[in-house]
């Protein structure tokens, strides 16, 4: 696995970006570094961490966030319960972008 970039203490969000339409796929929201999938939105209801982790499918590009605007591009391999935190809570796997 692909090692991502620190930056620094602010807390990162990440937003799908690619082919989305508020219809078809949700807005989902991941938290870095941990990569937990914190929700997501759709049709004007928010989605916990599992439904928003099981629409995020392998090769979704997600555009990176900070405090100070866009901060770069990832693509997900694939999202999962995490069993070691809870298996509420949904973890998403990573492939960095150059």
């Amino acid at each position: 696995m692909h090692r991502l970039r620190s930056f620094g203490p602010t807390a990162l969000l990440i937003a799908a970006a690619a082919g989305f339409s508020a219809a078809a796929e949700p807005a989902t929201f991941l938290e870095l570094p941990y990569r937990y999938v914190i929700g997501g939105f759709r049709d004007g209801k928010w989605l916990t961490s599992e439904q928003a982790g099981k629409t995020i499918a392998p090769g979704a590009a997600f555009r990176l966030f900070t405090l100070k605007g866009e901060a770069g591009r990832v693509t997900a391999r694939r999202a999962g319960p995490d069993v070691d935190v809870c298996p509420d809570v949904w973890i998403a796997a990573l492939d960095t972008e150059p």
